[in-house]
């Protein structure tokens, strides 16, 4: 059995649910995407609902390849992720949460190395406290949002009313003024009652879509548009803009948008719900 020197511990309060760390950690397709500074690629090799297991490529002038797994135990509100090939073979980082609040989860994150030594070690714990510092710091954000996004969800819900404008009028057109106007502004977000829509221009023809990826809803206000294709910025899902169609293997279609629609006389557009 390989000797473990303990290296070090990164403790936090995370501004996220329990329910929202556990989908995280269970996340493996957002490391190379989230994580771009740390992991350049991740191909999946194994999962389940309580494990996976991948290979991966660390970012770097010199591309490191290892294989990593990932283990639950929910009972004991814990997670270890070891290092099964390549760099670092044998590691075991060991996670232990603790529920605060309905938003707010305590981390203490151990990190366990095979066989280092003492001054080495020291070293070591630094350099990962260092990791895990900004890799909790950009799921934070991710989980925080993707709680904003499960809010709306559920207040959208509650509302069961017919969408309108603030005076009560129907909000299938929205207004938005002459062409020309229009292009000098975009990309454009604009907020309609069914949500917010980004406006690009692409090979010319003027396009509206939702600003909320199918997948775990990701952000895709701030996203390039590279002719007509959209991605995520957490996952790497793609998307054509101008059809809702996805781009590579997955099955999932961006939320239904309004057309845009020009006054081929007076140059006026408008969004157009069905």
């Amino acid at each position: 059995m390989t000797r473990l020197t303990h290296v070090g511990t990164y403790r936090r309060d995370v501004h996220a649910s329990i329910e929202r760390v556990w989908e995280n950690a269970l996340d493996w397709e957002h490391l190379p995407w989230l994580h771009s500074s740390s992991f350049s690629a991740v191909t999946l090799l194994e999962r389940s609902s309580a494990h996976w297991r991948a290979a991966m490529t660390v970012a770097g002038l010199l591309p490191l390849r290892m294989v990593v797994e990932l283990r639950t135990d929910r009972a004991r509100l814990a997670y270890m992720t070891k290092t099964l090939e390549g760099l670092g073979a044998g590691t075991e980082i060991r996670t232990q949460l603790e529920r605060l609040g309905d938003r707010t989860t305590r981390i203490a994150v151990g990190f366990h190395l095979a066989g280092a030594a003492r001054l080495v070690a020291r070293g070591a714990g630094a350099r990962y406290t260092q990791l895990y510092t900004r890799l909790w710091d950009e799921d934070e954000r991710m989980m925080q949002q993707r709680q904003a996004v499960l809010d709306d969800d559920d207040a959208r819900r509650r509302a069961k009313a017919e969408l309108t404008t603030s005076d009560g009028t129907s909000d299938r057109r929205v207004a938005l003024g002459h062409v020309d106007s229009l292009r000098g502004r975009l990309p454009l977000i604009v907020e309609t009652g069914r949500g917010p829509v980004r406006i690009v221009d692409t090979e010319s023809e003027l396009v509206a879509y939702r600003t909320r990826c199918p997948h775990l809803g990701g952000p895709l206000d701030d996203a390039t548009v590279v002719d007509g294709i959209v991605t995520c910025p957490w996952h790497g899902y793609r998307f054509d803009v101008r059809s809702g169609a996805p781009v590579g293997a997955h099955a999932c279609r961006l939320l239904a948008a309004p057309r845009v629609d020009v006054d081929p006389t007076s140059g006026e557009v408008e969004l157009v719900w069905k």
